[in-house]
């Protein structure tokens, strides 16, 4: 919602006070028992002064964190009326709650996590896929009352987890387009991504910027909420209403340390029987290279295996470090970095050496005998709900996109979730066939 900044409007006129001698000081210093010193009307230590020759002025107030919140936080009848806010449907969500088969970030997810794990998030967060570009996701942000403020679309490498951002960079929204809930005069007013996360739910919670960041760190730390603000300027008094209450840690990125910690100082003030906390861990543990390249916390996390996060959850662990406390150092004191010849490096994408032949071969056999099922059958089309995750939506694009990513990656993790789609694809298919 955008509102005019109160703060930065125009001084009233300033007038200059007959009663010059009322102030018995310039703010030079110097005696005004002369009366060189002329005040402005309504100030003591403002004026002109004869004397020296100076003109001192009010100072125009700058704009603070603060003042915004305050803004916000007016009554809304001193506020300027506006256009209420616009939301999408949850049909319009709920049809992009399909084909992960072709979303890059579910396939990393899926290589980083195993299948179940990714599906669990997936569904935690209602990751959804676009057909704006070939591999796109959708970042829904749903808001604490369960309203669709907005959908952010990117595209991912689903190998490395990076955004893609060569010829351009892949970023846009549903609310632009017709086809994704967009309309025009859509008022748009962002919330936190994960938001929806908050209701029912008295976990401490962790903000950082980056939507991907979120995800996987809800993986590594779940005793955490974790909400995504979208970018380093988007922490805003408004949006922060909801943590009013809370433990929140925040967890900057490298080049918004000094940013996120001045916020969070006039957040604590202005959010009653609220506390929040920065991490420092980044700082800590960042190399130069490491500073250049602007590494969040998800780049530290993914050189640890994430099974071994889940140890440090138990009970004996939560006593000797409970979640509101300085939880970021059970990271950096109880972790065993994974053994790789770079340390900068992320593990999960190192070539695997030893596959055994044994393996390679049942994989192989595995290609071979679908392939040869679904040539001999001439496939249905239609959409077809394999599961409660993935909708087939072209039969013929399925089978052939997944037999050649098996191909590709024969005898390593992520041949798995590709065979056991199409697996039970195929028992469908026959299930259908005898009825």
């Amino acid at each position: 919602m955008h509102h005019s900044n109160p703060y930065t409007k125009p001084l009233p006129k300033l007038e200059l006070d007959k009663n010059r001698r009322r102030v018995k000081y310039c703010p030079c210093g110097k005696s005004n028992k002369d009366g060189k010193f002329v005040p402005f009307k309504g100030y003591d230590d403002k004026g002109y002064c004869h004397s020296c020759g100076k003109t001192f002025l009010p100072e125009l107030p700058a704009y603070s964190f603060q003042k915004d919140f305050a803004w916000a936080n007016q009554p809304e009848t001193q506020k300027r009326p506006s256009r209420p806010v616009s939301y999408i449907s949850v049909e319009t969500l709920e049809k992009t709650l399909t084909d992960y088969y072709r979303n890059n970030f579910v396939l990393f997810l899926v290589n980083l996590f195993g299948v179940d794990l990714a599906d669990e998030l997936v569904n935690r967060y209602h990751i959804g896929t676009s057909g704006l570009w070939p591999g796109a996701n959708i970042f829904w942000q749903i808001d604490y009352e369960g309203k669709i403020r907005t959908g952010k679309i990117m595209l991912y490498n689903a190998r490395t987890g990076k955004r893609v951002k060569k010829p351009f960079s892949h970023i846009s929204w549903t609310h632009l387009s017709a086809d994704t809930g967009g309309k025009a005069g859509f008022l748009l007013q962002q919330c936190f991504f994960g938001e929806h996360l908050l209701k029912d739910c008295t976990q401490p919670v962790a903000i950082v910027e980056s939507e991907k960041t979120a995800v996987i760190a809800s993986a590594y730390l779940p005793q955490f909420v974790w909400l995504a603000t979208g970018s380093i300027t988007n922490l805003k008094a408004e949006k922060c209403r909801v943590l009013a209450g809370r433990h929140v840690v925040l967890f900057p990125d490298l080049n918004a340390f000094d940013k996120w910690s001045q916020i969070a100082a006039e957040l604590e003030q202005l959010l009653p029987h609220s506390r929040f906390n920065v991490s420092g861990l980044l700082n800590e543990m960042a190399s130069e290279k490491d500073k250049e390249q602007g590494l969040d916390l998800a780049d530290y996390l993914v050189r640890f295996r994430w099974q071994d996060f889940q140890a440090v959850h138990d009970d004996s662990s939560r006593k000797k470090y409970p979640a509101a406390g300085e939880l970021v150092e059970v990271v950096k004191v109880e972790k065993k970095e994974r053994e790789t010849t770079e340390q900068t490096a992320l593990p999960v994408f190192q070539p695997e050496n030893s596959i055994s032949p044994q393996l390679l071969a049942e994989h192989q056999r595995d290609i071979e005998e679908l392939e040869t099922f679904f040539n001999a059958r001439t496939l249905p089309s239609g959409r077809l709900k394999l599961n409660k995750w993935t909708t087939i939506t072209d039969m013929p694009l399925f089978v052939d996109s997944h037999l050649a990513t098996m191909r590709t990656y024969c005898g390593r993790k992520l041949f798995k979730p590709y065979q056991i789609r199409l697996t039970a694809l195929r028992e469908r298919l026959e299930q259908m066939h005898r009825l």
